[in-house]
């Protein structure tokens, strides 16, 4: 799989009006048994597409006053396997470039219409069962994944 590319896109037709920012809602979802990513984008989080073994990212645009935007990452940490050398958030965090990249690749038309929002500052939401990893961390712009 190229790391730019999701391999499964849906987006809700009525999103096609590429002014609408919020709510926009990405469901990000990596099957564990094949590499292949699954990207809805819709009005609201498309539960009905998770399953509980399944990586998931859930990600949305909001705003802090009508002309910042911020995006926010909701990941269940509990689901991410560290690597010998990395706890799971610091796995999670070396996986952002391709997350982020999915993204933006599964909505190049609607990032066409709007550069700005790839200077959007990132928040991840993570959480876990353990509360050392249960936390909300800045991860740097949407520009520096991409």
């Amino acid at each position: 799989m190229n790391e730019a590319t999701s391999d499964y896109i849906w987006i809700n037709d009525e999103l096609n009006n590429f002014n609408q920012i919020i709510p926009r809602r990405y469901t990000l979802v990596h099957d564990p048994n094949i590499s292949d990513l699954f990207l809805c984008i819709n009005h609201e989080f498309m539960y009905q597409h998770l399953i509980s073994s399944e990586f998931k990212l859930l990600g949305e645009w909001t705003t802090y006053d009508e002309k910042k935007y911020l995006y926010y990452i909701y990941i269940d940490v509990d689901f991410i396997h560290p690597t010998k050398n990395l706890n799971p958030i610091d796995a999670l965090i070396a996986e952002l470039p391709r997350l982020i990249k999915a993204i933006k690749y599964g909505d190049c038309s609607f990032f066409s219409q709007h550069e700005q929002l790839l200077d959007s500052s990132i928040y991840l939401f993570l959480h876990s069962k353990d509360p050392t990893l249960d936390c909300i961390k800045y991860v740097g712009l949407f520009s520096d994944y991409i």
